[in-house]
């Protein structure tokens, strides 16, 4: 256990997350983070960084799997008085958890029936399979995990055979929380499954009350996190109705393709060749050895959660990471009737040594040729990394900042929370700012759109300020005193950014819209202006105004829809709906602004310019509809002499 301990060490300082999978490792080591900067509430799970189009809800609340190990890793600083997790404690957190294992495994195939030279054996391949050594040193929950779930076998076990009442809250407590750690984890019931029937059999089982009170006392906090859960605003997909599935479909399954990148994964960076032929060689005592029989219904029960959800599976592989534990049992029993096989058997022994650590050298420190880059190689592309520099040099703490990459590396190696908008438009990022988020992280392309707008509006030039820039980023300051106000754009981000402003002294009065898909989404947009001025919106408000250009390409034949405000007002706010196209959209005008939305819905929105300002712009996205849309708004002035 301390070889095993000792070797996760590597790297164990580093000050960043930047190595394998820097993407979900920064991700879970965002909760730890927002339970230091919000509350220690473990309910109310926050991550560093939200999409711009959800400003409004509570920051950073996302549905995810309950971060158990991040708010327990959160306890012990805000005792200190700590407010940001630094990444070596993280990995140490799992460094402890992974400790755990071994010693939960240890007792697990002796408790089995297993020899102590076979125990020891499947705790050192445990520490020594190369995805084993990685995954269960970085700040993902994947590790942890593996100590939930044995330990809730462990103890299971233990309650069957010794009727503790202790044990049996135990094991239902690790039950609990390894699901609520990863829902995924629901394939322990198989080897559950198998305890239950081997020492109380099918029928006596299924006639104990208590054991089915057990099972719902699991299961209902598990079933009321996740419905609790499933209202956040925001979400990591842990379902498929929400984004990409992870499950199976026949496509997947009978793409070969598919199986070569599994079993290739199988023998290099999960078991190596060697592991696995001590495993096959552990499984042919299987008929005589209950320790191999409940390792390979616990492999077997794995394997079929591989083939419901093979696309999950083929994406991540630390998907697979949950096989080393029976897997490191077989090899341990493996590796002791080799070894006690004479002559040939140590020599096969020795062969199958070398092979590990020639595979498990290149897997874990490559680059070589053909293989990927070595687990601990940076994950973080350089521009990312130089992103978060400059926002960590530049800002003060607890000040956010708006990005246009939502890499959650960018936002925790920062140590800053923040917005990220997946627009190109400037004022969708000007719009995403505000007191607290007063900076805005720009690529070279955002950047040069930027300046190209600067020197068409006076009132964008003395709002942004350019604060730092590097190589690939810069950071840019959004002076907020402006009288000038970015309404954040809803809907999609398809098409081409556009931005539109009324001339001087006027605001727009009406919208003319062409629909589109027989009335579904809006198939261009132009908007209409008036003058300011009270006396000359009474007398002549349409002669003097000013039509701007069409904003998307489809055109109508029946013409478009001309929505106008009465005579004497004009527009305060946009409205209407929105799922991927604008499929609604009309104006407020004032001084109706306070009556109730005509747009209701999950899909309805409402933008509204501050008191005292109206709407002299628009800005979005439009390609052949129009994909997104914003306002923009500024005190009514009437035009200068």
């Amino acid at each position: 256990m301390l070889m095993g301990v000792g070797i996760r060490c590597y790297q164990l300082t580093e000050p960043g997350i930047t190595d394998f999978h820097a993407w979900r490792q920064a991700d879970t080591a965002a909760f730890t983070h927002g339970y230091l900067d919000e509350t220690l509430n473990p309910f109310h799970p926050t991550v560093d960084r939200y999409p711009c189009e959800l400003q409004g809800e509570p920051f950073g609340l996302v549905e995810a799997e309950l971060p158990v190990v991040g708010w327990l890793a959160a306890l012990p600083l805000a005792a200190l008085g700590v407010d940001f997790p630094p990444a070596w404690y993280l990995r140490a957190i799992s460094l402890l958890f992974f400790a755990l294992t071994c010693l939960y495994l240890y007792l697990m195939v002796l408790r089995l029936g297993g020899e102590e030279s076979e125990a020891l054996l499947a705790v050192a391949a445990l520490c020594l399979l190369p995805l084993s050594i990685y995954f269960t040193r970085t700040i993902q929950p994947d590790g942890p995990s593996l100590f939930f779930g044995i330990a809730f076998l462990y103890h299971l076990l233990v309650w069957l055979e010794d009727d503790r009442l202790a044990d049996a809250v135990l094991s239902g407590v690790f039950a609990t929380l390894v699901l609520l750690l990863k829902l995924s984890n629901g394939f322990l019931v198989f080897p559950a499954l198998y305890l239950f029937i081997s020492r109380k059999g099918l029928v006596g089982a299924l006639r104990t009350p208590q054991y089915w009170l057990w099972g719902v006392a699991i299961l209902v906090p598990v079933a009321a996190w996740s419905l609790y859960a499933h209202d956040f605003p925001w979400t990591f997909g842990i379902w498929g109705n929400r984004s990409g599935s992870k499950f199976t479909d026949w496509q997947i399954f009978s793409d070969p393709a598919t199986w070569r990148k599994l079993s290739e994964r199988l023998v290099f960076d999960i078991l190596t060749w060697s592991g696995l032929m001590l495993a096959v060689v552990g499984a042919t005592r299987a008929r005589g050895r209950e320790v191999v029989r409940f390792a390979a219904v616990w492999a077997i029960a794995f394997i079929l959660f591989v083939c419901a959800t093979l696309r999950g599976n083929e994406t991540h592989i630390y998907y697979q990471l949950p096989i080393v534990v029976p897997a490191s049992i077989l090899i341990g029993v493996g590796a002791r009737i080799l070894w006690r096989a004479g002559h040939a058997g140590r020599a096969a022994t020795a062969v199958a040594l070398v092979v590990y650590a020639v595979t498990s050298y290149h897997i874990l420190l490559g680059p070589t040729r053909g293989w990927e880059n070595g687990y601990f190689n940076d994950d973080v592309p350089a521009d990312i990394q130089e992103a978060s520099r400059l926002v960590r040099k530049n800002l003060a703490p607890g000040e956010k900042f708006v990005s246009t990459s939502r890499h959650p590396a960018l936002f925790f190696n920062a140590r800053h929370r923040g917005w990220f908008y997946d627009g190109e438009a400037v004022p969708g990022f000007i719009a995403c700012t505000d007191e607290e988020a007063p900076y805005v992280l720009w690529t070279k392309d955002d950047r040069r759109r930027a300046t190209k707008m600067m020197r068409r509006d006076k009132t964008l030039q003395s709002q942004l300020v350019e604060v730092e820039r590097g190589k690939h980023y810069s950071l840019w300051k959004v002076e907020q005193d402006s009288d000038v106000i970015y309404l954040r754009a809803v809907g999609g981000k398809g098409g081409s950014a556009f931005v539109w402003e009324c001339p001087e002294g006027q605001a727009i009065a009406g919208l003319n819209i062409h629909r589109a898909r027989d009335g579904e989404v809006v198939g261009a947009l132009q908007a209409s202006c008036a003058p300011v001025g009270d006396q000359q919106r009474q007398q002549q408000p349409r002669q003097q105004g000013t039509v701007g250009p069409w904003k998307g390409k489809h055109r109508s034949a029946d013409g478009p829809d001309e929505l106008r405000c009465p005579e004497g007002e004009l527009a305060v706010g946009l409205e209407g709906h929105a799922e991927g196209l604008i499929e609604h959209l009309e104006p407020t005008c004032s001084p109706t602004a306070n009556r109730p939305s005509k747009s209701t819905g999950e899909t309805s929105f409402r933008l509204r310019c501050p008191p005292g300002s109206v709407l002299t712009g628009i800005h979005g996205q439009a390609g052949l509809y129009v994909d997104g849309v914003g306002g923009i708004c500024a005190p009514p002035e009437a035009p200068s002499e």
